[in-house]
């Protein structure tokens, strides 16, 4: 199918990022004339299309969501960024993760967390687990940037796209 791409300003709000998915996905909806798409998001982007799906009604507007090295239970790492709200919610046991809890399975839609033991951005790597309501695919010697980059990766993407 079509392909799509969409970018936010990283540091705003995760609420306000989802609020910028959800009109994207409704015009790309309203330009394709269908019901729902899958999504592909990498790091932060992950966490806001899971937040677009959870607390902003994208459940029924979502069919799969693959994230990319994607820190779905907050990383120690973003209190080096800690002026900017995004950086602030992203923190582990943060506020923003305490309310969004963790991650619930919805019918229809195919959860898949695309992660590397090796990323050093996403600290503790494990935080990226969506285990047990979604599917892990984890990768050993990957960082954060090379998960975009690494063929296997991409084949991994597309398989879970077909499925």
């Amino acid at each position: 199918g079509p392909l799509y791409a969409t970018s936010y300003f990283s540091p705003q709000s995760v609420r306000r990022s989802a609020e910028q998915l959800g009109r994207f996905i409704a015009r790309v909806r309203a330009r394709e004339k269908c019901e729902q798409v899958d999504i592909v998001a990498h790091s932060l982007g992950g966490v806001v299309a899971r937040y677009y799906i959870e607390r902003r009604q994208g459940s029924s507007h979502s069919g799969r969501l693959i994230t990319i090295g994607s820190p779905h239970n907050g990383t120690v790492i973003a209190r080096l960024g800690a002026l900017f709200p995004s950086a602030r919610e992203s923190l582990t046991n943060s506020a923003f993760y305490a309310d969004l809890g963790p991650l619930t399975a919805h019918e229809g839609i195919a959860f898949t967390s695309v992660w590397s033991r090796a990323d050093a951005i996403i600290e503790p790597p494990e935080s990226s687990s969506i285990a047990p309501v979604g599917e892990d695919r984890i990768f050993e010697d990957l960082g954060h940037l090379s998960l975009l980059l690494s063929p296997r990766v991409l084949d991994t993407v597309a398989e879970r796209l077909k499925a």
